[in-house]
C-alpha cells in the first residue's frame, strides 16, 4: 500500500475496506484525520505489524472487542448469569455500568 501521511491519496483506507466483506472492518478518516476501524457486525479487531511510533497506539490497543450494551423496555431487571462472566466484563469487582437507572426513577416516580 503506497501509504501517505494522514492517507492524503486514501490508499489505507481503499485498501482495508477492499477486503471488508472477509474482514468485518470498515475504515474511514474521521474528523481529526485519525484512521477510524468499525466493525459493523461485531467482529473484532486485531492490529498486526510494525506500528510507528508516531500512531498513537500502546500494545494494548491492538485488539479491541468492543463493549456491549443491554438495554430493556420493560424496565424490570437485566440478569445475567453463567460462568466464566468476569471473562465477558462481568464480574463481582469489574464495574462496568456508570449508572443504574430504573424505569421509575426516570419517569419521576
Amino acid at each position: 500500500v503506497d501509504y501517505k501521511d494522514g492517507d492524503s491519496n486514501g490508499a489505507l483506507v481503499s485498501a482495508i475496506n477492499s477486503v471488508k466483506d472477509t474482514t468485518g472492518v470498515e475504515a474511514s478518516i474521521d474528523a481529526n484525520g485519525q484512521l477510524l476501524l468499525t466493525s459493523r457486525e461485531g467482529r473484532g479487531i486485531k492490529i498486526d505489524g510494525n506500528i510507528g511510533g508516531g500512531a498513537f497506539i500502546n500494545a494494548s490497543m491492538k485488539e479491541n472487542y468492543g463493549r456491549l450494551s443491554l438495554v430493556k423496555n420493560d424496565g424490570k431487571d437485566i440478569l445475567i448469569s453463567g460462568t466464566n462472566l468476569s471473562s465477558a466484563g462481568f464480574g463481582a469487582t469489574q464495574f462496568i455500568s456508570q449508572a443504574s437507572v430504573s424505569l421509575r426513577e426516570s419517569k419521576g416516580r
